[in-house]
């Protein structure tokens, strides 16, 4: 009973509203557009596939985003792209696989590397969790990332910019969810792992490394945190998304957060959507072979 008491109470501190519209909510992501991108390539590699480029993009607060840029072999005039990015603890080139295998149908791709692998002095942490502000900063700052991507593709002679996806893991999810609710550029996603509430894992994580974490704060240290990252959960914008297509995938072991949760984050998010489990951890769904294939034909299907 204790245990749906406090399923309960998360699920109504997620979803409750805190006085901000999404009109109030997208202002926190406003970007100068009119920006140079200063786009660099550092470097290029042929493969059988395609050519990838390793570049350099300009986004907000002086940093740089560094990301692979794969562009097929075939002889068509634009080729549909799919904006890649990976939870914090992850290297982009963990969907390097599934891009090399899109490239071969003439799918382009561009996996962004998430801020805590990026280069010096461009990365940011995450998990700041004495330190909220850094975390709301961190995470704001990979939303316009995405945005500033969106940007640099629609400039790409060789990309149809009428037909972008983008697909995410963990904190990637969590960061492609807002964007569905603030842009309307992105044709499809497929968000894996999404935590609906962000701010509550800190409280309610069975996972190792936040409850030793959690172990160390102070339970207004635990409440400031939550009422800090609150504007940035996923659950306030994923019910204003723009009639994209959502593919959601989750792991029924998952640790941070519950099954009941993840089927929430489905209910409240607008229509059209579409959901799978798959019988494994959230680092096994990365890798396992059911879900890439689930991803490769949606892409396919709505791309």
């Amino acid at each position: 009973m204790k245990k749906y008491i406090i399923l309960f109470l998360t699920l109504f501190i997620c979803f409750c509203g805190n006085g901000q519209t999404i009109n109030d909510l997208k202002k926190i992501f406003d970007y100068d557009k009119g920006e140079d991108l200063d786009i660099k390539i550092l470097n290029t590699k042929d493969t059988v596939q395609c050519t990838i480029y390793k570049i350099a993009y300009s986004t907000i607060n002086g940093l740089k985003v560094t990301a692979s840029l794969l562009i097929p072999k075939q002889k068509l005039r634009e080729f549909p792209v799919v904006i890649f990015l990976s939870d914090a603890l992850q290297n982009k080139d963990v969907f390097l696989t599934q891009a090399l295998d899109l490239a071969s149908n003439a799918f382009a791709s561009i996996l962004i590397d998430p801020l805590p692998q990026r280069p010096e002095p461009y990365l940011m942490n995450y998990h700041n969790f004495a330190e909220p502000r850094k975390d709301f900063t961190a995470y704001r700052q990979a939303a316009i990332d995405i945005r500033r991507c969106i940007d640099l593709l629609e400039q790409h002679p060789k990309i149809d910019r009428n037909r972008i996806a983008f697909v995410g893991n963990g904190d990637g999810a969590m960061a492609g969810a807002i964007i569905s609710g603030i842009e309307s550029r992105i044709l499809t996603y497929i968000l894996m792992s999404c935590p609906a509430c962000y701010s509550c894992n800190l409280r309610t994580s069975n996972d190792p490394l936040i409850t030793k974490a959690r172990s160390a704060l102070t339970s207004e240290q635990i409440t400031q945190y939550e009422l800090t990252l609150k504007p940035l959960n996923p659950s306030n914008y994923l019910p204003f998304h723009r009639n994209m297509l959502i593919f959601f995938q989750f792991a029924q072991n998952d640790p941070y957060f519950d099954e009941i949760i993840a089927k929430e984050t489905v209910r409240i998010t607008n229509e059209p959507k579409s959901q799978k489990f798959y019988n494994t951890t959230n680092q096994g769904l990365i890798d396992l072979p059911e879900a890439k294939a689930d991803q490769k034909k949606w892409l396919k299907d709505h791309l």
